[in-house]
């Protein structure tokens, strides 16, 4: 499960959370997950708002065995078959060896988006900007 802000309630949760500390959250929705740019694989997700309680935990709790991280390694090999797909982040391990500064780029639909090129490489070299 995940958790998302709308934009406009960020001021007023934003100074509650930090990354690693507990917290306990009231007045919270519990919705379907988006069926695109999906974090992890779940049915649904928390979203706060300006509404919810956050409030936290004191003392922390010891939890040795919860997992800090979730991911899902995808090989390089299997990149190519996510190409153009919106339903899902991908997680890879990599490093930059080059980036391009962004630019704006015209769409065939008319809208302008920005554009960066980013080449990953793990043996082998992979371009991850999306073709103009």
């Amino acid at each position: 499960m995940y958790v998302e802000i709308p934009p406009e309630d960020i001021p007023y949760l934003k100074r509650h959370l930090q990354e690693g500390k507990i917290v306990d959250i009231k007045r919270f929705l519990v919705q379907s997950a988006k069926n695109i740019y999906k974090v992890v694989e779940a049915p649904y997700m928390i979203k706060l708002t300006q509404r919810s309680i956050i409030t936290p935990v004191v003392p922390e709790p010891e939890l040795p065995n919860f997992p800090k991280y979730v991911y899902n390694l995808i090989p390089f090999s299997e990149l190519p078959q996510h190409a153009n797909l919106t339903d899902r982040f991908l997680d890879i391990i990599g490093y930059v060896t080059a980036m391009s500064n962004v630019a704006k780029v015209q769409y065939g639909y008319g809208k302008l988006q920005t554009k960066r090129i980013v080449i990953l490489k793990d043996g082998k070299t992979i371009n991850l900007s999306r073709p103009s």
